[in-house]
């Protein structure tokens, strides 16, 4: 990367910013490189780089990679945070793996964590899209019981 050049040092920041742009070209593989360039160079991915890439990977598709670079790291703060949570429901049920959507949001009631109204309209998007409305409905009634 030119970044490199004059002794420009680039942060975490910068590459975050690489990473969301490269993904919304749809550059997946580049974004990779960038995510590992970033470590290899001493830096250490904040939360905003794993959202990034995570969002990056599970909208362009690859919602494999996404769930190993989720299992992979031993974080609380990630495994805890809703929007990353949410991001991985998104991408499974952009891939049509509802069911495992479903499985995801039942795993975050069991970790403590309450869905918000992001979470939950996503799955109930997920669910409509595979044509199970009647499923939806009864999520949409759930989350009205839980204030959202």
């Amino acid at each position: 990367m030119e970044m490199h050049r004059e002794d420009l040092k680039p942060t975490t920041v910068t590459y975050n910013i690489l990473i969301g742009a490269v993904c919304q070209a749809g550059r997946v593989r580049t974004a990779q490189k960038l995510f590992n360039e970033m470590q290899i160079n001493g830096l250490s991915p904040d939360l905003c780089s794993y959202y990034v890439l995570l969002d990056g990977l599970c909208k362009n598709g690859y919602i494999g990679e996404a769930m190993n670079v989720f299992k992979s790291v031993k974080s609380p703060e990630l495994e805890a945070n809703i929007e990353v949570l949410s991001i991985l429901i998104d991408g499974m049920c952009r891939t049509g793996k509802v069911e495992e959507a479903m499985k995801q949001l039942d795993e975050i009631s069991k970790k403590g964590l309450v869905p918000d109204v992001v979470t939950y309209n996503i799955m109930i998007n997920g669910l409509c899209k595979k044509g199970l409305v009647s499923e939806a409905n009864k999520l949409f009634l759930q989350m009205e019981e839980k204030g959202c």
